[in-house]
């Protein structure tokens, strides 16, 4: 259990002293915790994740969105290191636990590694507010939203190609934040994305344009 922790900290070291950026292992690890819960049987079963922040403390489902920006904002609940919430047993050999979380949740990293950049971004490329509503009702999904949420997630998050660890949808975050990153005007977006499709037979699984990108990351 102590080596279990000791993998973890990060779950508990979120900003630098006297700052308020958060620091990119802390990022990273939250990515790689969403991604994981993705991947679990419980995600689809109840329509969501179990938000293990510190105002949620796991008797809340929300969105994979919402999760990100709560323990993003407000940090972990206390002493969540094995995340029992989210289908993970108590570690009787610390190692094997590590690699089978990372191998389980390999499929949905990309995707989850670039929420942070989404975020940010927003603003400029999509013009979308990801940042939840304190001031809200809490809520959880209804279960027909959720058919058709996990129904678009499983036709975007194919493979590209068989061993591809790219999907339609982890193309297009990655297309967007390369766009808001470097200034790129949509018209040169659109160039790119004539480049790709130009350049692979696997022409049906990538974003048609860059206006297709946008709309199918802000579903």
């Amino acid at each position: 259990m102590d080596q279990h922790i000791f993998h973890r900290s990060w779950m508990y070291d979120r900003k630098y002293p006297g700052k308020r950026k958060l620091k990119a292992a802390f990022v990273d690890g939250v990515c790689d915790f969403v991604a994981y819960a993705m991947a679990q049987d419980t995600f689809q079963l109840e329509g969501g994740i179990r938000c293990s922040c510190v105002k949620c403390t796991c008797r809340l489902i929300r969105s994979p969105k919402d999760v990100l920006n709560h323990l993003k904002d407000l940090g972990f609940m206390e002493n969540y290191y094995v995340w029992i919430y989210h289908d993970e047993q108590e570690p009787t050999n610390n190692t094997e636990s590590d690699v089978n979380m990372h191998a389980s949740s390999s499929e949905a990293r990309m995707e989850c590694e670039n929420f942070g950049v989404m975020e940010d971004m927003v603003g400029d490329a999509l013009g979308v507010n990801l940042s939840y509503n304190e001031g809200g009702e809490e809520e959880t999904i209804p279960n027909e939203k959720a058919l058709k949420f996990f129904k678009m997630m499983q036709e975007v998050n194919k493979p590209l190609f068989e061993g591809s660890s790219d999907s339609k949808l982890s193309m297009s975050v990655r297309l967007l934040a390369a766009a808001s990153d470097w200034s790129v005007a949509e018209e040169g977006s659109e160039c790119y994305t004539d480049i790709m499709r130009d350049a692979t037979p696997v022409k049906d699984n990538l974003p048609l344009s860059f206006y297709e990108a946008q709309k199918l990351v802000e579903k």
